[in-house]
């Protein structure tokens, strides 16, 4: 996946003691490289192979015919991604492949017409990495074809809660392609805790951003190629009866499934506005606080916790 991935040399990490984790740093220590095409062949660390009718919102963001990023189906004419997946690139090259557990083969393409950017995505710091695209044609839905709701603004789920990510992304921090479909269950982790220790490699945690992992242990996270995938509210008859909330999209992280480094997500609900401004969609799902216990419980009794 495209998740930005720090790997580092003794010289790296010499030089990233003094810089901050930017886009732009990472170009100075590495050189220039089209972001588009870092490390697109990857898989989910820790997870499971998927099927994708249990994960029928999930898509591939192809770039010249060739796997970039994770997507997700929000409308029939518009996809959800993340903005360093598509910044820079033109609309007329980009493609979106759904319906299929497979990252290269079967489902259906579809071309993009449109890129949305977040005016205020900045690559200096990753924050507002969101973009949404216009499908040329419109989705036909079907059992393995399906949009995935949004939270309303300002709708978050509490610390604890277990979600899942999916993408075709590394299963290592570094790894050969893949072509199945994959899925890991992770836990959102408290936002000022990830704060404190992202800033030992002066990297920025922002309001946008939503911490997901295992903190300690590590071991479960998206890696290089998932980037713009799904971070996922589980599918449960007791939470929600018609489907899962898009809750983040893969982002970026200090490696992959790191110790005391969970993955770092773009949070849907601090743009929730703007989604439904710009695609028309004119629904979106508000949490009660009720349903937290009745969305927690059976997931603990059927998930192990690592």
């Amino acid at each position: 996946m495209m998740k930005f991935l720090l790997i580092l040399s003794i010289y790296a990490v010499c030089s990233v003691s003094a810089l901050p984790f930017t886009l732009n740093n990472l170009e100075r220590i590495f050189g220039p490289f089209n972001r588009l095409r870092l490390s697109p062949d990857a898989r989910i660390v820790g997870g499971d192979a998927a099927n994708i009718t249990d994960y029928p919102y999930q898509g591939s963001l192809r770039r010249s015919g060739s796997h970039i990023c994770g997507c997700n189906v929000i409308s029939s004419f518009f996809i959800f991604t993340a903005a360093h997946c598509t910044s820079g690139a033109d609309a007329s090259s980009l493609s979106v492949r759904v319906g299929t557990s497979f990252m290269g083969r079967d489902g259906q393409v579809f071309n993009v017409s449109e890129i949305i950017q977040h005016p205020q995505f900045n690559s200096w710091n990753i924050d507002y990495d969101f973009s949404l695209l216009r499908l040329q044609t419109e989705l036909t839905f079907s059992d393995s074809v399906q949009p995935i709701q949004i939270p309303c603004s300002g709708e978050d789920f509490p610390d604890g809660t277990i979600v899942s990510t999916s993408g075709w992304g590394a299963t290592q921090n570094s790894s050969i392609p893949n072509d199945q479909l994959r899925v890991v269950y992770v836990v959102i982790i408290n936002q000022q805790v990830c704060v404190d220790a992202y800033l030992k490699i002066s990297a920025e945690v922002t309001k946008r951003c939503l911490i997901v992992g295992y903190l300690i242990e590590g071991g479960k996270d998206a890696c290089q190629g998932d980037s713009g995938g799904p971070l996922a509210s589980p599918n449960t008859s007791t939470f929600i009866s018609d489907g899962r909330v898009l809750i983040g999209l893969v982002s970026w992280g200090y490696g992959c499934a790191r110790p005391n480094y969970p993955g770092v997500y773009s949070r849907i609900s601090a743009v929730s506005d703007w989604v439904m401004q710009k695609t028309g969609i004119d629904t979106c799902y508000r949490i009660g606080q009720d349903d937290y216990q009745l969305y927690k419980n059976p997931l603990l009794r059927d998930i192990e916790v690592k």
